[in-house]
């Protein structure tokens, strides 16, 4: 960043004119280059944003497939449960 210099009335009236066109060079100078910086600031801020949205869609897709399978699991080994208690009480009625 350029260095700072500060124009106070005593120093305004020292300066001739082409040092006051370049105080005013260097301080629009200055001015621009902090705008470009808070530009790109705001942008990375977006898009990160963006991405953390992105992230937490992500995750709550995730979780549903989590909890989809958790409940297909917990019903196939109710169904197989219920298969083995069937074929047990089938061999328990075939062997009288």
């Amino acid at each position: 960043m350029l260095k700072e210099q500060s124009l106070t009335d005593a120093n305004i009236n020292n300066l001739n004119d082409a040092d006051l066109e370049q105080q005013l060079l260097n301080l629009r100078n200055a001015y621009m280059e902090m705008k470009k910086e808070r530009m790109k600031t705001e942008k990375d801020t977006q898009l990160l944003e963006n991405k953390l949205k992105m992230l937490q869609s992500e995750e709550m897709k995730a979780y549903k497939n989590f909890t989809k399978e958790q409940k297909f699991k917990e019903e196939w080994e109710a169904a197989r449960q219920r298969t083995q208690e069937f074929k047990n009480e089938l061999m328990q009625v075939l062997n009288l």
